[in-house]
């Protein structure tokens, strides 16, 4: 519904980011109290979003301008049997 009526990925990414984000942490403020990570691992923490949250979230509309919701919808509940043939293979 919100490809077709040609909203651009990329922009919906980033607003849902950038909402995600002050409820997320604010959750974890929350129930964790305020703590920072080390400084070795914060360039892991931001990679890590960016590829894992980010442009998981691009490809996944890019994917969905391709074909339908059907198999959209079937490759992402695949995934975790991607991963876990990959890391019996590896």
């Amino acid at each position: 519904m919100l490809v077709k009526d040609g909203a651009d990925p990329i922009v919906f990414s980033v607003y849902r980011d950038l909402a995600a984000a002050p409820i997320l942490s604010g959750g974890a403020w929350m129930l964790d109290g305020l703590r920072t990570p080390n400084r070795e691992d914060v360039p892991r923490i931001v990679a890590q979003g960016f590829l894992g949250v980010f442009c998981n979230q691009i490809l996944f509309l890019v994917g969905l301008q391709m074909t339908n919701a059907n198999v959209a919808s079937i490759v992402n509940l695949l995934l975790p049997v991607f991963a876990a043939t990959l890391s019996i293979l590896v």
